[in-house]
């Protein structure tokens, strides 16, 4: 699966991983737009290149918890606090995820309306403690309650963070269509993106959902 490959910086890595996918039977991606700027930079694929979104274990796992505990009881795992509207802001510890950009709006918020929200920022990869502090000190300057996730989790208390929030907020600066925002839109969570994640796949009705 090869979602990512027009983040990759440099003729060098262009290079490395045309002869890997010259190497390859098949070559999928999880959206058609990633898929027509794949086959623009390597014209040879293009009789073996597929999209295959929605191709995700944590679906399964999803559908599984969501059948087997409450909302609530779900929530109570992640120590979120009840009544409170779960913001997720981001999926990963990296400055292009532009977490100040979303702090920036969550304190222009009034008094009343920070009040319903919980900030929800995983950060537990990669290992980058330096941006961590960085994002914790901004978010705590807002006055919203924030849960920011550093430690890595299971399958399960992952899929548990997807199901819990209501909104995602994904505006990183290069994207595709992740298994982060994916995964979450399976569970439900309304969707704050950009053009660049190409939603229309996640909105049409032929869209396969289920991994088998």
């Amino acid at each position: 699966m090869l979602g990512s490959v027009f983040r990759l910086e440099g003729f060098s890595s262009r290079t490395d991983l045309g002869r890997t996918i010259d190497a390859s039977d098949i070559v999928t991606t999880n959206n058609p737009g990633i898929l027509r700027k794949m086959i623009a930079c390597y014209p040879g694929i293009s009789d073996r290149a597929r999209v295959v979104p929605f191709g995700l274990r944590s679906l399964d796992v999803i559908v599984g918890l969501q059948q087997s505990e409450s909302l609530e009881v779900t929530r109570r795992k992640l120590n979120i606090p009840s009544g409170k509207l779960v913001v997720a802001c981001g999926y990963n510890a990296i400055p292009e995820q532009r977490h100040t950009m979303m702090i920036m709006a969550l304190a222009r918020l009034s008094a009343p309306a920070k009040s319903r929200f919980l900030a929800l920022i995983p950060m537990t990869y990669p290992d980058n403690q330096a941006y961590r502090e960085e994002v914790t000190k901004a978010v705590a300057a807002t006055n919203v309650d924030y849960l920011i996730q550093d430690k890595r989790m299971s399958i399960a208390n992952v899929c548990r963070m997807r199901i819990v929030s209501d909104y995602v907020v994904s505006v990183q600066t290069t994207e595709t269509l992740s298994a982060s925002i994916q995964s979450h839109r399976f569970a439900g969570s309304s969707m704050i993106v950009g053009k660049c994640l190409h939603p229309g796949v996640v909105e049409r009705r032929d869209t396969p959902l289920r991994t088998g």
